[in-house]
């Protein structure tokens, strides 16, 4: 074989194991994994199990390692390679072949942010997983340097900061909890107090929230209300508060409109992660309280005067009465008008007269000198008397004689 013959010979043994090196692929069986939940807590240990196969032409995969690569958008910096464990020990893959079942250890890292900038419960697109293994000729023995694969990681945790409740007092009315979406009926001339409570829903002592480092915007139709800041800092199953109170007519709101109050908390705990929630109602606005409408009074004895101002609060209840509530008397005989025939106290002498002459008729004179048959006189009314006493001396004496005998 020629020199020139050989160089040819050479060069596309060359080209057939550079196309078989360069067209063949390393691949994994997992096109991601997604790790944690809308349940998951900080700390907690996952795993999931991969395959790498070999597609490359006379070379084998040996010298296996694991890299992460954390996504930009990631808040906090929180995963890391200490995040995954991974075991490669005596894993070698020939041409063709598929490795066994790897498994692959996460942790769940603390400072995670529950939610997103929508309040929506996040999954964080934390990065990839890079493995990485070195490719060696079978026949020459050669290290044509590393191949790699690369899993997208995703992973999600628990919310805990929440909205226990959210209270209203409408001027001076006594104070009621409105619910997330609930619909309330406010007079315009009504101060409004809004008093929203929240909650640290963790199940772990070491999960605390600042009450200065919760933020509770408000905000009123389509105008900001006012920013608030926790008041209360909150450990496992504490509650907090913030309160603010504002008047609807700063706001230029208008009786029979509709306004929607929307809350929208945030909440940083002890490990960097943003946990929050947010909280809706509407009011709708009434007109203002009539202020000349009568408030109700006592009056007992029912003649218009409050019992309170009333200084004859036993009035007969069909006499008149003056504004200290007493009865009308023109003549004070004790009667009132209404029913005194002569209010005045004057009489009609017309009518007196003919009265007078028919209750007092004139008496026949008496006649000294006469005495009636009928009529006993002096004498005999004395005489009889006088034989009266006799027989009763008589009768006594003779009574005397008999008992001493």
């Amino acid at each position: 074989m020629t020199p020139r013959r050989n160089i040819l010979f050479i060069t596309l043994l060359f080209t057939l194991f550079f196309v078989s090196i360069v067209g063949a692929t390393f691949t994994v069986s997992s096109t991601g994994f997604d790790f944690g939940g809308s349940t998951a807590e900080p700390t907690d240990f996952e795993q999931e199990t991969l395959t790498l196969t070999n597609n490359y032409v006379e070379a084998r995969i040996e010298g296996f390692s694991h890299s992460f690569t954390q996504s930009s958008n990631v808040p906090h910096n929180t995963v890391s390679i200490g995040s995954f464990v991974m075991d490669f020990t005596g894993i070698v893959i020939p041409s063709g072949g598929t490795s066994s079942s790897i498994n692959v250890d996460f942790t769940i890292p603390e400072g995670l942010d529950a939610i997103d900038d929508e309040f929506a419960d996040a999954e964080w697109d934390v990065g990839d997983l890079v493995i990485t293994g070195n490719l060696i000729n079978t026949t020459t023995e050669e290290d044509h340097g590393p191949v790699e694969v690369t899993i997208p990681i995703t992973t999600q945790i628990e919310n805990h900061l929440e909205i226990a409740d959210v209270e209203l007092t409408f001027g001076d009315d006594d104070p009621f909890n409105v619910s997330n979406g609930g619909s309330e009926n406010p007079r315009l001339d009504q101060e409004i107090t809004i008093t929203v409570r929240y909650e640290n829903t963790y199940d772990d002592d070491d999960y605390t929230f600042d009450g200065d480092d919760i933020e509770i915007k408000l905000f009123f139709g389509s105008d900001d209300l006012e920013t608030l800041t926790g008041e209360d800092n909150v450990e496992k199953d504490e509650i907090g508060m913030a309160s603010t109170q504002f008047e609807l007519e700063d706001f230029d709101a208008e009786v029979d409109e509709k306004y929607d109050v929307l809350i929208e908390m945030r909440g940083i705990n002890n490990e960097g992660g943003v946990h929050g929630a947010t909280y809706e109602f509407e009011l709708d606005i009434q007109e203002e309280e009539d202020t000349t409408t009568q408030t109700s009074i006592v009056d007992l004895d029912q003649d218009g005067v409050d019992d309170e101002i009333d200084f004859c609060p036993d009035t007969l209840l069909f006499c008149e009465v003056d504004e200290a509530g007493c009865a009308l008397d023109n003549d004070n005989d004790g009667i009132c008008n209404t029913s005194d025939s002569t209010p005045d106290g004057e009489e009609d002498e017309e009518d007196d007269e003919p009265e007078q002459q028919e209750e007092e008729p004139e008496e026949p004179e008496e006649d000294t000198t006469q005495t009636t048959p009928d009529e006993p006189t002096n004498s005999s009314s004395m005489g009889s008397f006088v034989f009266g006493l006799v027989i009763g001396i008589i009768g006594t004496a003779l009574f005397f004689v008999m008992t001493r005998n």
